[in-house]
């Protein structure tokens, strides 16, 4: 995984990688994309991006569920790592979720809210890409039916 960044707006300071252990079903090690937490200054303010892309929906979305709902748990630990050091710490979790803002792996387990106020309130991910799924935009098509995979929260 990796970061691009223009180096005028942009000074990381640290990061770290955040690996996904998957398993298949007789217990192989299933390989995955990591997850990248970087730290830096943007515009010289403090910010945490987090830069990933999680596992994709080959075999169908409902089999390959599972291993986005482990790569949210593990995208969520790291937020809640971030917010239990810092509190008020700036965040932006992007990447190819390879689910809809809809999807149980982003409401259930990484708890986003489509509401800006609420998350704020309630120390939770904003991710206004959900009116932009609800519009009926999509950042990818398949099968004739649009989705909003690649997300910015």
């Amino acid at each position: 995984m990796a970061l691009i960044y223009q180096k005028k707006h942009f000074l990381p300071i640290a990061f770290k990688n955040h690996a996904l252990r998957l398993f298949d079903k007789d217990g192989t090690r299933d390989y995955t994309r990591d997850q990248l937490l970087v730290y830096g200054m943007l515009a010289k303010e403090p910010v945490y991006v987090l830069v990933h892309h999680w596992p994709s929906r080959s075999g169908g979305q409902k089999r390959s569920e599972p291993n986005r709902m482990d790569a949210a748990a593990l995208n969520k630990r790291v937020v809640d790592s971030v917010l239990q050091k810092q509190p008020a710490a700036k965040i932006i979790n992007m990447g190819d979720f390879n689910d809809d803002p809809t999807n149980k792996s982003l409401l259930e387990v990484l708890k986003t809210s489509s509401k800006r106020k609420e998350a704020i309130r309630e120390k939770r991910l904003y991710n206004p890409m959900t009116a932009f799924y609800r519009r009926v935009f999509g950042t990818s098509c398949h099968r004739d039916t649009w989705h909003v995979l690649d997300q910015i929260q």
